[in-house]
């Protein structure tokens, strides 16, 4: 069984649990006990593997076992929708489940992976509050799942990472209403390196003129806005309802004229933010 709160491209771990799990499931609590100090300190890393649907389920039921287990990274695997589902569960069903940090970066997710996710962050059981699914095969459908999520009054998300995957002007307007809404808690967006135009700008911006937007860090960075979008986010700055201290819109397709703009929308007295 591991030794350390990591398991990275060895099949003996994963064959491990499995086994173990076979045998009987009571047996796993006596395996996680050891991980304790070292799942405080560092969460636990799935690194490089391959999770199969024949392995997915004693996996997450021994992640369910870890006491304290705040934080798992998940990157660079294999995974495919199943695992994600019981990924899901365990969000949801585990009592010893006090997951408040998930990064599920570099797995290929597709927006089936999403739909299960999203769901789970709709339940008043899930206590996620960071959420990173940076570079995988997510679309438009994922934003707007994760959008109706983050208007749910039981999302308790208030950091979420989406860059690097494929998402359009319809993830921007989606984004748009869910940061507008009451019950979102969102102060951190990532949505840097996707296909964001001018048109997310205009959406964004107005988003972040709204009372009940509490955005105070937003990277925008890698897409393909203009200097149309300097002029909405210079007006956005400028609004007495936005909170934001650290805008990140570099390596977009921005002029000068953008830069005085924006440097024009720093002098507000209403402007906290550092670009």
């Amino acid at each position: 069984m591991p030794k350390t709160a990591l398991i990275q491209n060895n099949k003996n771990d994963l064959l491990a649990i499995k086994c173990v799990h076979e045998m009987q499931a009571t047996y796993m609590k006596r395996f996680t006990g050891p991980l304790g100090s070292d799942i405080v300190d560092k969460g636990f890393c799935l690194y490089c593997i391959n999770i199969a649907p024949a392995e997915s389920t004693a996996l997450f039921e021994f992640l369910s076992h870890i006491e304290n287990l705040h934080m798992l990274e998940i990157f660079g695997c294999n995974m495919d929708h199943f695992a994600t589902h019981k990924l899901a569960e365990l969000l949801l069903t585990s009592v010893n489940c006090k997951l408040t940090r998930l990064d599920i970066s570099e797995n290929n997710l597709t927006d089936k992976s999403g739909r299960f996710l999203c769901e789970a962050l709709k339940n008043e059981n899930c206590k996620l509050t960071e959420l990173k699914m940076s570079d995988n095969n997510l679309t438009d459908e994922s934003g707007k799942c994760l959008s109706d999520a983050l208007k749910s009054e039981n999302c308790k998300l208030t950091g979420l990472d989406i860059g690097g995957n494929n998402l359009t002007d319809e993830s921007g307007r989606c984004l748009r209403d869910a940061l507008k809404s009451e019950n979102c808690k969102l102060t951190k967006l990532d949505i840097s390196n996707n296909k964001l135009t001018d048109e997310s700008g205009r959406c964004l911006s107005d988003a972040l003129k709204s009372a009940n937007c509490k955005l105070t860090e937003l990277d925008v960075s890698g897409n393909y806005l203009t200097d149309e979008s300097s002029k909405y986010l210079r007006d956005a700055l400028k609004s007495a309802n936005c909170k934001l201290t650290q805008l990140d819109i570099s390596g977009n397709k921005l002029t000068d004229k953008c830069n005085r703009s924006l440097n024009d929308a720093l002098k507000s007295e209403n402007n906290l933010a550092v670009i």
